[in-house]
């Protein structure tokens, strides 16, 4: 039977990049390749915090090029990308970015348990945090690679062998330089993952100050970018350990369940181990709420790590909703979603919790980039 089990198994394996391809054509059909909404000029004035006559008058001085326009319907619709919403931005003299004299903040999100959103909430905060107007280089350190296909990849068909970070984290850091790929967000990057990043649990352990690789290579390119947000396996293996003696900023995604929390003890027992055994560059250390399902079971549980932890635990969380649930299907972001794929409310109301949770983290960026400004 096992050689059957084996046979079945590796059949399967050989299938594997057929159904990923297609459920990538699915999810970015009719496009080839997946591509960011244009975005209307109300949706561009609230970005900016300016009424949409401000950005009219903009185009009508040519202190902007004009967007794009389509007819939809009986409307011509102006539409826009966020290229040119940067450079409205650079119109208007609002700051993007860190401030001079301020270091790019590296944001790690982190936890030993699977399935608590934590890549989700890594890729919002990217997003988020490019709409905004700060360079972002995304890290998958994951090798599930989630966080890569969600770019658009399939990670072990379209991601070479040398196209992770195990070159830069094993041999020559300076290899970081050649893997950053630009995505179809203007003004993020990133670094994809595939299996074979799995080798470095392998080959880094036992090398000296292997710990600090991470941290070595993205030195490197640190002066390219405002925000360096790093997606890490659910587990405290090298790559995770490198990632969090990598992090300026730690957060770690939990969900208000009662495994998850006990799993969450072990996390931080491990985490100060770690921290006080390695000098680490952690200033701040935040505990999200994810997939919180309103229910009063939760509601208790968060009550009583908020008791427990403080302030440590972040005012907004994640809630669970089927828009999140069918993006995710879609292989899309919630800010991807060009119009909801259910009810507008459940979309405005998806849309409002992760407003809530990158607003917070963004504002602990920002103390960050302050503190280094001084």
């Amino acid at each position: 039977m096992s050689k059957e089990f084996l046979d079945l198994l590796s059949g399967m394996v050989e299938r594997i990049t057929d159904v990923q391809r297609q459920l990538l054509t699915l999810a970015s059909a009719p496009n080839e390749e997946k591509s960011l909404a244009p975005i209307g000029i109300e949706k561009v004035a609230k970005m900016v915090g300016k009424a949409p006559n401000t950005i009219r008058n903009l185009e009508a001085k040519g202190a902007i090029d004009p967007p794009r326009a389509e007819n939809e319907g009986p409307v011509r619709r102006r539409l826009y990308d966020l290229e040119l919403v940067s450079k409205i931005r650079d119109a208007l003299k609002i700051p993007q970015g860190r401030p001079n004299g301020a270091n790019p903040v590296i944001t790690v999100f982190s936890n030993l348990k699977g399935g608590v959103g934590k890549t989700t909430t890594a890729v919002h905060f990217a997003q988020y945090a490019c709409r905004e107007g700060s360079r972002v280089l995304l890290v998958d350190l994951d090798p599930q690679a989630s966080a890569t296909t969600i770019f658009g990849y399939i990670p072990d068909l379209d991601i070479p062998s040398d196209g992770t970070m195990l070159e830069a984290l094993e041999e020559d850091r300076g290899a970081i330089q050649k893997i950053i790929r630009k995505t179809y967000w203007y003004g993020l990057d990133l670094i994809p993952a595939n299996l074979e990043l799995q080798n470095a649990e392998y080959l880094l352990p036992g090398q000296e100050h292997f710990q600090y690789r991470l941290r070595q290579a993205l030195d490197l390119v640190k002066d390219d970018y405002d925000i360096i947000v790093v997606d890490v396996p659910p587990a405290l293996g090298s790559l995770a350990i490198n990632a969090i003696l990598s992090a300026d900023l730690l957060i770690c995604p939990i969900t208000p369940y009662m495994l998850d929390v006990a799993s969450s003890v072990h996390y931080l027992t491990i985490l100060k181990w770690l921290v006080e055994k390695n000098p680490a560059p952690i200033r701040l250390f935040r505990l999200l709420i994810t997939k919180h399902d309103g229910t009063e079971e939760s509601n208790n549980i968060v009550g009583v790590l908020r008791q427990v932890y403080g302030p440590v635990v972040m005012n907004a969380h994640m809630i669970t909703t089927k828009e999140i649930q069918k993006a995710s299907t879609d292989m899309l972001t919630v800010y991807e979603q060009a119009r909801p794929r259910g009810s507008a409310e459940t979309y405005t109301r998806a849309l409002m919790h992760f407003d809530e949770v990158n607003r917070e983290i963004m504002l602990g960026v920002q103390s960050i980039w302050a503190a280094d400004a001084e």
